[in-house]
């Protein structure tokens, strides 16, 4: 993700705008599922012995608010 951040970074500063608006709005979203799905299949591999979760119940475990605060 600092890669991506990087990317952006240069191209805004020595690109086109049509050209970091593509990167920025269209491949890096898709990089960033990709990279969601592929450490979610990963993990369902390498932890089978735990057990696995598809990726709907990951996301909303992540986006829920209990997950993040502390008790």
């Amino acid at each position: 993700l600092s890669g991506l951040t990087l990317t952006s970074a240069g191209l805004g500063v020595f690109a086109a705008p049509e050209t970091w608006s593509w990167a920025v709005n269209i491949a890096m979203p898709l990089i960033c599922v990709s990279l969601f799905l592929g450490e979610h299949a990963y993990r369902g591999i390498v932890f089978r012995h735990i057990g696995g979760h598809s990726p709907v119940v990951t996301m909303r475990t992540l986006m829920s608010p209990k997950t993040w605060i502390a008790s």
